[in-house]
């Protein structure tokens, strides 16, 4: 607007008619702020379009959301078409597969390296071809006329659209170290003597959360009307189950093996909707 004093008159007078649930026109914000009915119908359409709506007759209504917004975040409304709030498209995923690796902190160095070098296709064109590309094919079939390379690049982008990422938290607790239960007084002897019995170890969790695209649910309005049937059931949802489980395994599992070789177990718990399994690695 021409002034901050007739941005300010039509704050004052927007949150007012919120308050006291009173619509309003043109006419009236005119008299209000002194601006030409160009300049406020220009607002009304294009800048305000989120906090207030047009009814019938030419009435205006406020919307609630002319509360979210302090005297100051509506003076910077200063450019047509800017947008007060962010458009969102709203998708619920019926099921959803998780991953968490379980290791010792001291390995948490190695666990980002296994895991990090495998969001890099020329690392994963090589795990592609130590698996090797045949056995890739059996569970993503190849298009016809598709050559090797233009194959790898097609699994590098649906690898990269299913694991997009992963998050790290550090758990304390305290394990039992020996293989026997021992009395107070043996455990005693034993911390006596600097051998292990309670230990204090802090893990590292990394986690992966990947949603199945099969039962997206999208262009919602709202979350209201959600189902919440479980899809599982779905051929089409069952064979995305298997191909998460496969590339999971194929590709991050047997890094991280591979990488903290030497470690006396490593945990790994899958979550698949409602189920949970249980992986372990024991040092022979």
């Amino acid at each position: 607007m021409a002034s901050q004093n007739k941005a300010k008159a039509a704050y004052r007078f927007l949150t007012d008619q919120y308050r006291s649930n009173s619509p309003f026109n043109v006419e009236d914000l005119i008299t209000v702020t002194g601006c030409a009915p160009r300049t406020v119908d220009t607002y009304i359409s294009k800048q305000w379009r989120q906090i207030v709506e047009r009814r019938s007759r030419g009435q205006i209504r406020v919307k609630a959301e002319i509360l979210r917004l302090s005297e100051d975040a509506f003076l910077r409304l200063a450019t047509q078409n800017r947008r007060i709030f962010t458009d969102y498209r709203r998708s619920m995923y019926a099921e959803l597969v998780t991953y968490e690796f379980l290791l010792p902190l001291t390995r948490e160095t190695q666990l980002r390296k296994a895991l990090d070098d495998l969001f890099y296709a020329d690392t994963i064109r090589q795990r592609l071809e130590e698996i090797e590309i045949p056995n890739v094919e059996q569970r993503i079939p190849r298009i016809d006329g598709e050559s090797d390379d233009e194959f790898a690049n097609r699994v590098c982008q649906l690898i990269a659209g299913k694991f997009g990422g992963y998050s790290i938290n550090h758990v304390s607790g305290r394990y039992l170290a020996a293989e026997v239960l021992a009395s107070r007084e043996d455990g005693g002897r034993m911390l006596a003597e600097d051998a292990r019995y309670i230990i204090d170890e802090t893990t590292a969790s990394a986690r992966f959360f990947i949603p199945l695209v099969s039962t997206r649910t999208s262009e919602q309005a709202t979350f209201d009307d959600i189902s919440f049937e479980n899809a599982e059931s779905e051929p089409a949802v069952r064979e995305e189950i298997a191909l998460v489980h496969w590339l999971f395994f194929n590709l991050f599992v047997e890094a991280v093996v591979r990488m903290v070789e030497g470690e006396d177990v490593i945990w790994l718990v899958e979550e698949v909707g409602q189920h949970s399994y249980l992986y372990t690695w024991i040092r022979d």
